[in-house]
């Protein structure tokens, strides 16, 4: 069913920056179960006693407001979030003093966190907090108790917004360091391929050249002579097609490396050990299979780094009959059978080489992903 356009985030708003780290696949579930605490904004006026049409008129005219506000602070430009959080807290500490209720004054400081710099947004939780404490207890005559109640809730609820921003932010700067290594090592791997296409080919084919003008000088006058160098031709030309057979092998060779170094970074810095075996002689593989062997593995650990809780992971790459099996284990909480868009993807490209995926994985006992491709053949390794 197609987003109505009112409700489309824009590319720099509040929803889109914290769906960008693939936690969130919709950016709405999330506001809208949000809006729950406007159940107390309405219930306040009976809860403390009878309620008088006045306040009632008061918090229906204020709903429409806040929504509106809601609306532009989740789907609107990130840049105008602070004024529109300033906006919400005016409105939620005035309806403090007409109907007891700080449910506003909630939204506001759990929009701070992402409102502005970290500094600040931390001087402006704390002003908000003094201004509902005394708005409680000397403008609403709040109980004392109520009133600490009130700006303990809205502190909390404020500090899990700070949590969740660092650890947005924290995944950000993953995926940046993941995509520099990356780009390094495909640079890196650039200058290598030319170097080595240099230092093969060049000399090969300078000599070639200088044969082939040799006996074409030569088949008019001894043909012999002629039909040895074209032979000493073909010998070297054959010897030049091993060595770029041998080369490219090299250069497709540190696919699955390079991503289980990837791997390595990324664990590391969220604070998992990783524990790989059997990479030091990895089994022959076609490069189609190494490839959808190293996408696997990336697939696996971005799952453990995001959802998994985890404290370690086992990675082991060994070969079984005609296959090389690569199992992913790691000591978390495990996610029950839930296959997600990036598991289906994988299972698409496993098939697509002859290569199948299982997956285990029991509540609080970890997961364990085992990702099946065929060892290449004679011919496989030798076109690699």
């Amino acid at each position: 069913m197609q987003v109505p356009h009112w409700l489309q985030a824009q590319p720099d708003s509040l929803a889109a920056w914290l769906s960008s780290g693939g936690r969130r696949r919709s950016v709405l579930w999330y506001p809208l179960l949000n809006l729950i605490w406007l159940f107390w904004m309405v219930a306040a006026p009976w809860a403390f006693g009878p309620a008088r049409p006045w306040v009632l008129a008061a918090t229906l005219a204020s709903l429409p407001v806040f929504l509106a506000l809601y609306h532009r602070a989740w789907l609107g430009p990130r840049r105008q979030l602070g004024r529109i959080t300033g906006a919400i807290a005016v409105l939620g500490l005035a309806m403090v003093l007409v109907n007891t209720s700080w449910s506003y004054v909630i939204y506001a400081a759990c929009f701070i966190p992402f409102a502005a710099p970290r500094r600040r947004a931390w001087v402006w939780t704390a002003l908000l907090l003094a201004a509902l404490y005394a708005t409680a207890v000397w403008g609403a005559n709040f109980p004392q108790s109520t009133a600490v109640v009130a700006t303990v809730m809205t502190a909390v609820l404020a500090l899990m917004n700070f949590l969740t921003r660092s650890n947005q932010e924290r995944d950000a700067e993953l995926r940046l360091t993941q995509d520099e290594v990356r780009r390094l090592a495909t640079a890196a791997e650039r200058e290598r391929i030319a170097r080595d296409l240099h230092d093969l080919l060049g000399h090969t084919w300078s000599l070639v050249a200088v044969k082939a003008e040799l006996a074409r000088k030569l088949l008019s006058r001894d043909t012999a002579a002629a039909a040895r160098e074209l032979a000493e031709i073909e010998q070297v030309a054959r010897q030049s097609l091993a060595q770029v057979r041998d080369a490219v092998s090299g250069m497709r060779a540190p696919v699955l490396a390079a991503e289980l170094a990837s791997a390595r970074l990324l664990l590391e810095a969220a604070h998992i050990a990783l524990h790989p075996q059997g990479f030091e002689s990895p089994p022959p593989l076609a490069p189609a299979a190494e490839a959808a062997l190293a996408l696997g593995l990336r697939e696996a650990v971005t799952n453990v780094q995001r959802h998994a809780r985890a404290s370690q992971v086992r990675v082991q790459l060994e070969s079984s009959g005609t296959h090389a099996e690569l199992g992913v284990h790691d000591d978390g909480r495990g996610t029950g059978s839930r296959r997600g868009n990036g598991l289906a993807g994988m299972e698409e490209r496993l098939k697509a080489v002859g290569g199948s995926l299982l997956l285990e994985s029991n509540g609080g006992r970890g997961t364990r992903l085992q990702v099946r491709v065929p060892l290449a053949t004679g011919g496989e390794a030798g076109l690699a």
